[in-house]
């Protein structure tokens, strides 16, 4: 999972369109969680 949140953060243009949507949204609260430690 963690190499996944290294692809959204780097990516983020091409997973957002590759994903669905409430995937999407899904992604950006747990990268919000763990940029923020949580």
């Amino acid at each position: 999972m963690i190499f996944f949140y290294t692809n959204i953060s780097y990516g983020n243009s091409q997973h957002q369109t590759a994903m669905p949507p409430q995937q999407c949204i899904y992604f950006a609260k747990q990268k919000i969680q763990a940029s923020t430690g949580f």
